[in-house]
């Protein structure tokens, strides 16, 4: 089991910005008050984390997909920036403006660090949120951390492991990126499994925006977390052990999780439920934000 340590934050106050998070020392931007402070040394590894805190809320914490950034949770922090609802979106290591891992991670080493951040925010409890890759990010939480988790929503995600097909296909986006050190294909194959062909033609602005996420990725850290996504464990036992509230979301034309599979997840989990989002495809908070924020709030007003 994983271990959640000191907390650093001070529950007592309300504050917001960015905190920029570092094994020694720790260094924590608020971009409504305090400057940042000079360090004299570089950091073992760096994680940049949005967050909104407020005292004795309930804590959403939004795990981001792969191969973008916390960026895409823009629909989401704006719709529940007026809300009492305490916020967190962090970016994984070698993601947005986190540093890669130093070592060859496994999927629990992206919980760690979720944990580690939650931790410096003086988080006891969360809700979390994760699509695709987050929603596997989100189950090794569950899996590491039972008693902190009050709820979980899984979006356009499986609990299931890769299927051998899709570890090729990671092996050779792998091979690919090591080859040629660009991340072209890789954007290209996504972007063709994140939006409908009508929001790939219609909203150019929107897949311009979700291509400069994934290219401002770095090499490693796509690799990494391909690597991790490839070897990580079945969750299917762990959801059906699961006792908490258990929302799942999905696309109707999400070409990756077929709703028939996502109805499926949601069967697994006792207390779990199923919401299909109509026209939208891999990224549904992107594409339907709208509707993927009635569903979560909905959701959260529930269990809250």
């Amino acid at each position: 089991m994983g271990r959640w340590t000191t907390l650093n934050a001070d529950p007592r106050q309300e504050w917001e910005g960015v905190l920029w998070y570092h094994r020694q020392p720790l260094q924590m931007v608020n971009s409504f008050s305090s400057p940042c402070r000079e360090e004299t040394t570089m950091p073992q590894w760096l994680s940049r984390t949005f967050y909104r805190c407020q005292p004795g809320s309930p804590v959403l914490c939004l795990l981001h997909a792969f191969p973008v950034n916390s960026a895409m949770w823009e629909p989401q922090l704006a719709y529940f920036a007026g809300s009492r609802v305490s916020l967190v979106a962090l970016d994984y290591p070698g993601f947005g403006e986190s540093t890669p891992f130093d070592f060859e991670p496994e999927i629990d080493h992206y919980a760690r660090r979720v944990a580690d951040i939650l931790n410096e925010l003086n988080v006891a409890r969360v809700t979390l949120a994760g699509l695709s890759m987050g929603g596997y990010v989100a189950l090794a939480c569950l899996r590491l951390y039972p008693e902190r988790v009050n709820g979980l929503v899984l979006a356009n995600t499986r609990a299931a492991a890769d299927s051998e097909a899709t570890r090729q296909r990671r092996r050779e986006l792998i091979e690919e990126i090591r080859s040629t050190g660009s991340l072209d294909a890789l954007i290209a194959f996504h972007l063709k499994q994140f939006f409908t062909p009508d929001t790939q033609a219609n909203r150019p602005e929107l897949v311009t925006q979700v291509a400069k996420m994934m290219a401002s990725a770095t090499p490693q850290g796509v690799i990494h977390a391909l690597q991790a996504m490839a070897g990580r464990p079945d969750s299917t036992e762990l959801l059906k052990q699961c006792s908490i509230p258990v929302l799942v979301l999905t696309g109707q034309a999400d070409p990756l999780i077929p709703v028939d599979e996502a109805s499926a997840m949601a069967a697994l989990a006792p207390n779990g439920r199923l919401r299909v989002l109509p026209d939208c495809a891999h990224l549904s908070n992107l594409e339907q934000p709208d509707r993927f924020n009635s569903e979560l709030q909905a959701f959260l007003s529930e269990i809250w």
